[in-house]
């Protein structure tokens, strides 16, 4: 039996350096003024730079795609995974309303009714923001529509959407979401 080879491939040793390096490029896609404030574009820039830096990384290192067609595979569901890891991240840091609660706990320095915690949660823009950030979310998607002071499901997209969640909520017997 011949000895099992250990050795990584170019594609999947640009994977694993462009996954270790994937926060210092996040750190810089932040400070960009242009896209200040905007997370999702920030992480979907960045990780679009990564992988550009990876197909370059394993194009220079690994050889041509259809010779190590396998390596590239592995490289890139390595990377994939990655980005994935880091996304569930800064999901958690960028819209984590329970976190965020603790830190305007721990900015206040002292116990707070909860009448001002609700006041100056997310910089005072009080708990309403989350309605109005997760509705503004829904209005840019096209899944809800206003009418006045009246929300409902858009037909073709809101409706359709809703009814898969509410069977994939009961498929996994989660009883209380959102």
């Amino acid at each position: 039996m011949p000895p099992f080879d250990f050795t990584a491939s170019g594609a999947v040793v640009a994977a694993l350096a462009v996954a270790i390096m994937f926060p210092a490029i996040l750190f810089a896609a932040v400070r960009q003024r242009s896209i200040s404030g905007r997370n999702a574009l920030q992480f979907l820039l960045s990780a679009t730079f990564a992988i550009a830096c990876w197909v370059t990384a394993s194009s220079y290192f690994g050889g041509p795609f259809l010779d190590h067609w396998i390596d590239w595979v592995v490289g890139a569901m390595l990377l994939g995974g990655a980005l994935l890891i880091y996304l569930e991240i800064w999901a958690l840091l960028s819209r984590g309303y329970t976190l965020g609660l603790m830190l305007t706990l721990h900015k206040a320095r002292s116990p707070v009714s909860t009448a001002d915690l609700a006041r100056s949660y997310r910089g005072g823009f009080g708990l309403d923001w989350i309605m109005q950030h997760r509705l503004s979310g829904l209005l840019a998607t096209r899944m809800v529509r206003l009418d006045g002071d009246n929300v409902s499901l858009t037909r073709y997209l809101g409706v359709p959407v809703a009814c898969i969640y509410k069977i994939l909520i009961q498929i996994h017997g989660l009883r209380r979401t959102g």
